[in-house]
C-alpha cells in the first residue's frame, strides 16, 4: 500500500464513523423523546385516577 491507500483508508474510516455516530444520535434522541412522552403519559393517567379517587371518596363521605 502506498500513502495514496493509507489516505482514501483513513479517509474512508473517518466519514464511515462520523456518519455512523449521527445516525446513532438521532436514533438516540428519537428514543428518548418517545420515552419522554410515554412517562408523560403514565404520570397523566396517575394523576387522573388520583383525582378519580379523591372524587369517590368524597362522594362516599356525603353519602354516609
Amino acid at each position: 500500500m502506498d500513502g495514496w491507500d493509507v489516505a482514501i483508508l483513513v479517509g474512508a474510516s473517518y466519514l464511515a464513523i462520523t456518519v455512523l455516530v449521527r445516525f446513532m444520535t438521532a436514533e438516540r434522541n428519537k428514543l428518548l423523546a418517545d420515552f419522554q412522552q410515554q412517562i408523560e403519559a403514565a404520570q397523566a393517567r396517575q394523576r387522573e385516577e388520583k383525582e378519580r379517587e379523591a372524587k369517590t371518596k368524597a362522594a362516599r363521605s356525603d353519602a354516609a
